[in-house]
């Protein structure tokens, strides 16, 4: 049943339990948060990323893809293709598969909307920066970490060498 006040309140109490890194506790709380979600309305995005993010605290990687992807889903429907929380949660999914080496998954994931005009696009360089390092391909990853660099907000980086090495941060961990 859907009951979108009662979602918010449960995920509101599942963030005080991140708060307070108590992560299956507020696994839980996401869960039931979940099961009352309008995943058409507009704070669904937040609810699942948080809850995916909880999940990832506790090396649950493999189950916070789901939510990632509900998050996407939610993103695109509220707020269409192009907007800046479609970008982030398009980034949160890639780096969810990323980081599970599904690196062409990652890909299809971002590749489309590397040539499109969207608000947060760096976001997308830096992932595809990362995906490209992970592949090995050293040009398109210095390629696109430039393009990341030239598109973020200012005083995101200093220079692309500091955005390689977030890229290589980003690999170790």
């Amino acid at each position: 049943m859907i009951d979108s006040n009662k979602a918010k309140t449960i995920a509101s109490e599942a963030w005080k339990l991140c708060e307070s890194e108590d992560w299956e506790a507020a696994i839980l709380k996401y869960e039931e948060s979940t099961s009352f979600l309008d995943p058409d309305h507009w704070h669904s995005q937040d609810i699942y990323g948080e809850y995916a993010m909880a999940l990832g605290k506790v090396g649950k990687q493999d189950q916070a893809e789901i939510p990632l992807r509900k998050a996407l889903g939610s993103a695109i429907r509220t707020s269409g293709n192009e907007a800046l929380g479609t970008t982030i949660a398009r980034y949160f999914l890639a780096q969810n598969l990323a980081h599970r080496k599904k690196i062409e998954e990652a890909n299809e994931v971002i590749s489309h909307w590397l040539n499109q005009d969207i608000d947060g696009k760096w976001l997308l360089n830096y992932m595809g920066a990362v995906l490209a390092a992970m592949q090995g391909n050293v040009g398109t990853m210095k390629e696109m970490a430039t393009n990341a660099f030239n598109q973020a907000p200012n005083g995101k980086w200093t220079s692309v060498e500091e955005v390689v090495e977030y890229i290589e941060n980003e690999l170790c961990s």
